[in-house]
């Protein structure tokens, strides 16, 4: 079978209802979703703490972060089988082969990128947005919602990436 015939299959598959289908589509749509609305705002927060405040050990933290952006998702696959197999750390857990595990997998692909590209969003906004919001008397939450409008775009770059 060719490409081009497998192709017309899947799209006569789709568009006739085939609740088969459907029902693989609805479940990745919602792997997908959840593993979103979990890595988002931990990614965002990391990113921007790692943007904003000096800590021993930040340098390391973004290296390895950026580092995290050139390994395959199959070695995170390999890594995470692995740990959830029966014979694994958490495979009383009895993760392996769930949605839960593919949330956990999605959501371990996602990080990394979320948090560099928030890191290089919050690390280029112009300063004078904080100093900004330092002198009308912004609070540490308030200061950060600023930075976080202003580079707004950019962060929902790193979000739909």
């Amino acid at each position: 079978m060719g490409l081009l015939e497998a192709t017309r299959e899947a799209l006569q598959l789709l568009f006739a209802g085939d609740p088969e289908l459907w029902g693989i589509v609805a479940v990745s749509l919602s792997v997908t979703l959840r593993a979103m609305l979990i890595a988002t705002p931990l990614g965002i927060a990391a990113g921007y703490l790692l943007a904003t405040l000096a800590f021993p050990g930040r340098r390391v933290l973004i290296v390895v972060t950026q580092g995290l952006l050139a390994s395959p998702t199959v070695v995170v696959g390999l890594i995470l089988y692995l740990l959830l197999s029966r014979h694994g750390i958490f495979g009383e857990l009895r993760l392996l082969f769930t949605q839960t595990a593919m949330v956990i997998g999605q959501v371990l692909i996602a990080l990394p990128v979320l948090v560099a590209f928030s890191l290089a969003a919050i690390q280029s906004a112009d300063p004078r947005a904080r100093e900004t919001a330092i002198a009308l008397g912004a609070s540490g939450p308030r200061i950060g919602w600023t930075i976080l409008f202003e580079v707004r775009f950019a962060v929902m770059a790193a979000v739909c990436n």
